[in-house]
């Protein structure tokens, strides 16, 4: 089984259906983001442990910080 950081996917484009927008520069709760990403999308949160959990919305927050060029990336975790 892969862990939920193995799944996770980033993007300039919305290459994927279940893809949502993260601004770069706003104040973004990546955590909460990382939570309601999980619940809308029917994904087992139990299935993760909690160090993973946390690491990927760390992930989320340093994602294209160095890539002043757009304003947002697209992010989404793997169904399978």
């Amino acid at each position: 089984m892969k862990t939920l950081s193995e799944k996770l996917n980033f993007s300039s484009t919305k290459d994927n259906d279940s893809a949502i927008e993260i601004s770069k520069w706003s104040n973004v709760n990546h955590y909460d983001t990382l939570c309601m990403y999980c619940a809308d999308n029917n994904i087992d949160l139990d299935s993760f442990n909690d160090e993973d959990f946390e690491g990927c919305s760390d992930i989320m927050a340093d994602y294209g910080q160095a890539d002043k060029s757009t304003d947002s990336y697209f992010f989404w975790i793997d169904s399978e």
